[in-house]
């Protein structure tokens, strides 16, 4: 059993670090090195989906937010106001390019609330896995394995209900949703809810209304907090008002709020979807990821032929600096805490997934979408690759999400048989008699590594006695 450093913020290689890294059993291969940047003290950015609590796990790392400011909505909150699948940014000391351990500020504010408009409508039918919908002209993509859900499903949502969307913004007009929330249904029992909506304003009647895509709205009498007092055409603002129509608000409030992070920042750890990328253009030289402009041509790539695979749409997280407002990526890498490598027991076209054996130990089930890239590396080579083509006994790698005991495939890799491999969040485990990922418990070998032999068996497992509760840790098998 070998340990590798597998979190996206890398950090130097101490006992704590490599204890709450990843772990390697049986024949596995190795993880990504260490990199450390170089240079001073400054604050970073960390801006990801909530994945885990103790404190709270965001981009593969955990940060103490026990002494942190917590905004929720603009007010003062608490831990407990926050959800698993919630998006948020926080604010983190930086020393020599290294995330400090410790948040100094966690924000949360919805993307956009509101009633849905008409019906959601599964992207390529039946059993597809993805759904569409609109809410105050804005368009809304919810995964049946990848959004969380509270006080709806994914196959419960419906028209008129009225949700809060938590997600990463695609462009203009559209959003990917981490975590939906219902907090009512119109008319039930009234028909004008509050609402919210972020986005660029246009047709503007000073004094009196404009647009945000196609929704009218009137704010005469609204407050109005933006820069010299002001508002301006193109102006990015956060709408809070009164629910007319669907294409119409009375606004209370207008702020102004920014679409990126700032000209310059010394540390920033940005998940998001790309938007604006060009293969045969500017490339990795210039794309978008989430509306904040990327360079990541010189950048540590994750997978390795990740800028064959890069297209709109991808979930990546991005790790650099900004320097005058464009993000100098040293990393780009897909989004994924989940990694399989084994044989193929079954497989469903019509529900889109299939089953990963690991034999004499069990079984994951893989659950593919219309996100999710095929690849074909055997001698066969299939150009069109895809889950119709996957057949029982192909040999495959998997990165992805765990959902429940299932993973939801980012990447799927038909490859030449080779060593097996288990990677995801830890279930539980038994020191120094075994560990249970995705369900499935694996015996430790009692010749086995720890931290690349750099501690003992017992003090490694002793370790992970003392800071398991509540971790959502990465291992490797």
């Amino acid at each position: 059993m070998k340990v590798n450093q597998r979190n996206p913020i890398r950090t130097a290689s101490t006992l704590g670090a490599m204890l709450l890294s990843s772990l390697l059993l049986g024949s596995c291969g190795g993880g990504a090195s260490a990199i450390v940047n170089a240079g001073i003290g400054g604050t970073g950015i960390v801006f990801g989906a909530i994945t885990g609590f103790g404190s709270v796990w965001v981009n593969g790392r955990r940060f103490e937010i026990d002494d942190s400011e917590i905004l929720v909505d603009g007010e003062a909150g608490t831990q407990g106001d926050l959800r698993i699948g919630m998006v948020v940014r926080l604010d983190v000391d930086t020393e020599d390019g290294v995330f400090d351990g410790s948040a100094l500020k966690l924000e949360f504010d919805d993307e956009i609330e509101g009633p849905i408009n008409g019906a959601p409508v599964e992207d390529g039918g039946p059993g597809s896995g993805v759904k569409r919908f609109e809410i105050l002209d804005q368009e809304i993509i919810v995964d049946a394995t990848r959004t969380l859900f509270a006080g709806t499903s994914y196959t419960a949502i419906a028209a008129n209900d009225i949700v809060e969307i938590s997600g990463f913004r695609v462009d203009d007009d559209r959003i990917v949703a981490t975590y939906v929330e219902k907090v009512g249904v119109l008319g039930l029992p009234e028909s004008n809810p509050e609402v919210e909506l972020r986005g660029k304003l246009s047709d503007l009647v000073a004094g009196v209304s404009f647009k945000i895509n196609d929704v009218q709205i009137a704010y005469a009498g609204a407050i109005v907090d933006v820069d010299g007092g002001q508002l301006a055409e193109g102006m990015f603002v956060e709408v809070e008002g009164i629910f007319v129509s669907h294409t119409a608000v009375n606004a209370l409030e207008v702020e102004q709020e920014d679409e990126a992070f700032g000209d310059d920042v010394d540390e920033i750890s940005l998940q998001g979807i790309v938007s604006q990328f060009d293969s045969g253009g500017a490339g990795l030289a210039d794309f978008l990821v989430g509306g904040q402009r990327v360079d990541a041509s010189t950048a540590e790539l994750d997978p390795e032929d990740l800028a064959s695979l890069m297209q709109n749409g991808l979930e990546v997280e991005v790790e650099g600096e900004i320097v005058a407002g464009v993000l100098i990526a040293e990393e780009l890498e897909l989004r994924a805490d989940s990694e399989l490598r084994s044989t193929v027991f079954s497989v469903d076209p019509a529900g889109n997934s299939f089953v990963v054996e690991y034999p004499g130990l069990g079984t994951v089930t893989v659950n593919t979408s219309a996100q999710t890239l095929f690849e074909d590396d055997t001698d066969a080579a299939l150009p069109d690759f895809s889950l119709a083509d996957l057949r029982a006994g192909d040999f495959v790698e998997v990165e992805g999400f765990e959902v429940g005991n299932a993973v939801s495939a980012l990447t799927v890799e038909r490859r030449d048989p080779n060593d097996t491999k288990l990677q995801g969040p830890v279930d539980a485990f038994d020191p120094g008699i075994s560990i249970t990922i995705l369900g499935i418990t694996y015996p430790v070998d009692p010749f086995a590594s720890y931290a690349e032999n750099s501690v003992t068996a017992s003090a490694f497992f002793a370790e992970w006695e003392r800071r398991r509760g509540g971790e959502r840790t990465v291992f490797l098998v």
